[in-house]
């Protein structure tokens, strides 16, 4: 019998449904199991004879949270360790895990896990920002076939097993940048465009159940606003009782703009530092582009802060927080896993 943890961050519930069931299916095979929810507090603590990693998946990549807790793991040489990603798909894809997998047992491996197995397992995408969640019987369809894999999982653990997953090189390549700078700016810009509707009932469960905590309840009328550490989970979107959070169209076309103008600006400085610094050759180059990256990561915070700062003050003007409200999101339905508990 091993002591096990399984350490699962999850946004709308798929991955916790199957943080369960795996505990259910090695409880059974006679293992010990500890479920471990990772929040923005969660620390690791306790000592286990193995782990189980368990995240979805955000923009092809694991979650910025879920790569900062694996870090601060301590360091165990030879501790067994094990890396189950979910990601979105529906009854006719199965979707595609990207950086995930290979970004957490990469982290484990300078920690000094033996990391032997992994694996990506598709769920019912819930990313409403981009796309309309499945219906509910291609969901039904989609959950029936990935449990079965999912039990497989858990044999192949419980048999100690070597199997990893690997994504298509093509796959890995297209979506590097895109995983990149979601981790660094797309999950914060992103999340400055959510908005609380007309509908909104202030109930405060979007702040009290963001695993970020980065919700809080004083935007206009009390409604709920996001701070800059936002992690695109959509558990907000997705929980909200009366379906009132949606993506503001002119929240994400304002700060759209500023990302653009502030890249421009940036474009223009690194080309007068390289016109006017003293030396020449690639030691300008290389000097004008960090600058031009400190220009426009300071610009980006002032965005994030300043500038999200004076928008809000316009959204207590009723008419114009009306206008703000206008969305693409409204119709389209939301997810949770059975049973999810935010």
């Amino acid at each position: 019998m091993s002591n096990v943890c399984i350490h699962y961050f999850s946004g709308t519930g798929n991955t916790q449904r199957a943080a369960h069931l795996l505990e259910a299916d090695l409880t059974r095979r006679g293992d010990s199991v500890t479920l471990c929810d990772i929040t923005k507090d969660s620390r690791p603590s306790e000592h286990f004879d193995a782990h189980i990693f368990m995240f979805c998946i955000l923009s092809w990549s694991a979650p910025v949270m879920m790569k900062r807790y694996v870090r601060a793991l301590p360091e165990e040489e030879g501790a067994r360790g094990a890396v189950l990603a979910i990601f979105g798909g529906n009854a006719d894809y199965d979707g595609d895990a990207g950086q995930g997998v290979q970004q957490i047992c990469s982290i484990l491996r300078r920690r000094g896990y033996d990391v032997s197995l992994s694996d990506g397992i598709a769920y019912p995408t819930n990313w409403v920002q981009f796309s309309n969640p499945p219906a509910e019987d291609s969901c039904t369809a989609l959950r029936a076939r990935s449990d079965a894999r999912l039990t497989l999982f858990a044999e192949r653990f419980s048999k100690a097993e070597k199997s990893l997953y690997t994504a298509s090189p093509l796959a890995r390549v297209l979506t590097k940048i895109p995983a990149f700078f979601f981790g660094i700016m797309g999950r914060r810009f992103l999340g400055k465009a959510f908005i609380a509707d007309s509908s909104c009932t202030k109930c405060g469960l979007c702040a009290k159940c963001c695993p970020a905590k980065t919700i809080t309840m004083n935007g206009p009328k009390g409604k709920p606003r996001w701070k800059a550490n936002c992690e695109n989970c959509n558990r907000c979107m997705n929980v909200c009782p009366s379906a009132s959070i949606q993506t503001s169209v002119p929240r994400l076309v304002l700060h759209f703009g500023l990302i653009a103008a502030s890249s421009i600006a940036s474009k223009k400085l690194a080309l007068m530092l390289a016109a006017f610094l003293p030396v020449a050759g690639i030691v300008s180059t290389l000097a004008s582009i960090a600058a031009a990256l400190l220009f426009f990561a300071l610009l980006f915070a002032a965005q994030l802060v300043i500038a999200d700062r004076l928008i809000l003050l316009l959204q207590f003007i009723p008419p114009i927080d009306a206008f703000f409200c206008l969305t693409f999101t409204k119709r389209r339905r939301r997810y949770k896993a059975p049973g999810f508990k935010a």
